[in-house]
């Protein structure tokens, strides 16, 4: 097997009905939390030929988030970049063999207005991030108890996920799914 793969045959059913033991494999079936976006921009430049928008989309995510964490509603894939870039991102998982995409572009918007106690480290891989390698605190969560639940400030939640989701299903290929993980 070579990757990106020329025929890819995403099915996402299969892959379920694996997971659940009710089929034995057909073929191996890829399953990520998520990969990098600077491993998904290297691999997207050096085997497809494409370039994966991730600066701007970073821009355009800090515009966001300062105007959701002031309390404003945002809505997801409103601008050019932003569309440029999903199709990229489903594109590398499917040209790399995988039954899903994991959806974390919404769940970003959200994290970042909550974030919690986050440890940042010096990073050791072959394709490092810039701003290094982070990961959070384990030992407690953001809400604890009944209090941190009712202290939370909910409504700011105003993220409107409508477009972003059309968009996924206009998109995806045959096969594919959207995998939630947070």
């Amino acid at each position: 097997m070579s990757f990106p793969l020329k025929t890819p045959t995403p099915d996402f059913q299969q892959l379920e009905k694996v997971i659940k033991g009710e089929k034995k494999p057909e073929k191996v079936h890829f399953v990520e939390w998520s990969v990098d976006y600077e491993v998904m921009g290297f691999i997207l430049s050096k085997m497809l030929g494409k370039k994966l928008p991730y600066l701007e989309i970073q821009d355009i995510r800090q515009k966001k988030i300062a105007r959701f964490a002031e309390g404003h509603k945002i809505v997801l894939l409103t601008e050019k970049e932003e569309k440029v870039f999903m199709k990229r991102y489903i594109e590398f998982y499917y040209q790399m063999g995988y039954d899903y995409i994991p959806d974390r572009m919404s769940l970003e918007y959200f994290k970042s207005m909550i974030m919690p106690k986050v440890r940042l480290g010096k990073d050791t891989a072959i394709i490092p991030k810039k701003e290094g390698r982070e990961w959070v605190e384990e030992k407690t969560g953001i809400i604890t108890s009944w209090e941190d639940f009712e202290k939370f400030p909910w409504e700011r939640i105003k993220l409107n996920p409508e477009n972003y989701y059309e968009f996924l299903n206009e998109n995806l290929p045959d096969g594919m799914r959207t995998v939630v993980n947070g």
